[in-house]
């Protein structure tokens, strides 16, 4: 597959998935911390996703951790057609994300992130931070 080729894959099954797990782009949206409009773009396969989004989309869809990266790393190799939810979700552990989420709560630069994404990182953190001062789970 060409670059063209792998963000029209990933978004088709990006799209699958999150419609079979959420009924709303804008529930994904929470439920992964990112931004709707970012949700919109990797829905649409307009732009290849930073790695911190990549982790949280994985993770809502219940996929193994670096499946999308897998994916963008041997696209020359891999069909389009043979891309499957089953293929993305092969492996994935929930322990395996403990571990992501500790990392991914240490990026060392905040200059790392686009500007959506550092907004959709502050409204996740303050929404968890909210959830544990409140007590619910």
């Amino acid at each position: 597959m060409n670059d063209k080729e792998t963000l029209a894959a990933v978004a088709r099954l990006i799209v699958e998935a999150r419609s079979d797990r959420y009924p709303s782009r804008r529930q994904f949206a929470l439920a992964t911390g990112v931004d709707i409009k970012t949700i919109v773009t990797a829905e649409k396969g307009e732009r290849e996703l930073h790695p911190h989004t990549q982790r949280r989309i994985e993770q809502a869809l219940g996929w193994r951790k670096g499946a999308i990266h897998d994916v963008w790393q041997h696209r020359s190799e891999i069909p389009a057609v043979s891309l499957t939810i089953a293929e993305m979700e092969r492996g994935a552990t929930e322990d395996t994300w403990e571990d992501l989420e500790a990392k991914a709560t240490q990026v060392s630069r905040a200059s790392q992130l686009t500007d959506e994404e550092l907004l959709a990182e502050i409204s996740y953190r303050f929404r968890n931070y909210k959830i544990r001062l409140n007590g619910e789970s």
